[in-house]
């Protein structure tokens, strides 16, 4: 249904609507977009940390053993003014921050919530019988009586 009120279009929702928007209001504020918004930004800052680390440590470091900054690599392609250049050591430098990236989210987040996950698979192993298995098992031997 659409109303105009002072030159403004107005429309009552539907309870179709309602629905998909209270769903959506739910998930806004249950806290997965808030840590989903909260791990962008971390996210954000880390790559800054990796990137300073292989542009002004890694790359500095390779020289030492004769291996030259990446960033000066370039293949020249055509004869423009200026000419055009494929940036290679750049690129090596992106792999080579994404590979620094991939070694710490590993160790540092995949590593520990796999020994999380191992600890809590090995308390619900010890925690014994569930309620239904013990009454089973009454059922049982309650059976076997004469």
């Amino acid at each position: 249904m659409v109303a105009l009120a002072r030159g403004v279009v107005t429309r009552h929702i539907t309870p179709e609507e309602g629905i998909v928007v209270k769903e959506l209001k739910d998930f806004l504020f249950q806290g997965n977009v808030a840590a989903l918004a909260v791990a962008i930004v971390i996210g954000a800052a880390f790559s800054g940390v990796i990137s300073s680390l292989v542009t002004d440590i890694i790359t500095p470091l390779l020289g030492i053993f004769g291996i030259p900054d990446f960033s000066t690599w370039a293949i020249t392609i055509g004869s423009g003014d200026p000419p055009a250049q494929l940036m290679i050591g750049l690129f090596l430098n992106a792999v080579i921050n994404f590979i620094v990236v991939a070694i710490a989210i590993f160790f540092i987040v995949v590593k520990p919530m796999q020994i999380i996950a191992a600890r809590n698979k090995k308390e619900e192993a010890a925690a014994g019988p569930t309620e239904i298995e013990l009454l089973i098992q009454i059922r049982d031997e309650l059976a076997k009586r004469p």
